[in-house]
């Protein structure tokens, strides 16, 4: 599932369910088939994942971002072509979810810059454009737009078996 879907926000249905949520989610499958499973069978336990499935929606959000986070190690078992997407897509997420999120907090420090009272008239005009701007950009893309990033991920890299 997507993380903003996973956050309390979005447990309580203050999140509208759209295209890019299950998108998110079809990566997040993806990765979880290609660490948990190897030539059709699961790996045995430990399994890298398995923390993601015995916690509670928030925690999973939080697993989910810890592993975007830090350094992606794969498995020994994946290597070739799954083992580039993977990587592919998770460099995809990185940037994807990073960029939205840093818009959210530009836009959050603008709101409150605008609320001190000794700013001038220019430095009011400019915070204004400056919130009007990043709300603009933290408008939902268009369906194609996003496919097409999401699509040129999986057809640009060249894959080759890992060592």
């Amino acid at each position: 599932m997507a993380i903003e879907l996973l956050r309390e926000d979005g447990q309580s249905g203050r999140v509208d369910h759209i295209y890019r949520h299950d998108m998110e989610s079809f990566i997040w499958v993806f990765i979880w088939i290609c660490f948990q499973y190897n030539d059709g069978k699961m790996v045995e336990k430990p399994r890298p994942l398995d923390i993601w499935a015995k916690v509670d929606p928030s925690g999973c959000a939080e697993k989910k971002n810890d592993f975007l986070n830090r350094k992606l190690e794969l498995p020994d078992h994946l290597t070739g072509a799954n083992g580039g997407r993977v990587e592919s897509f998770v460099s995809f997420l990185r940037h994807y979810l990073h960029a939205r999120v840093q818009l959210a907090l530009d836009l959050q420090m603008a709101l409150r810059r605008q609320t001190e009272g000794d700013l001038t008239v220019d430095e009011q005009k400019d915070i204004k454009e400056s919130i009007t701007q990043l709300s603009q950009e933290l408008i939902e893309e268009s369906t194609e737009s996003v496919f097409g990033k999401f699509t040129s991920v999986i057809v640009s890299r060249k894959y080759s078996r890992r060592r």
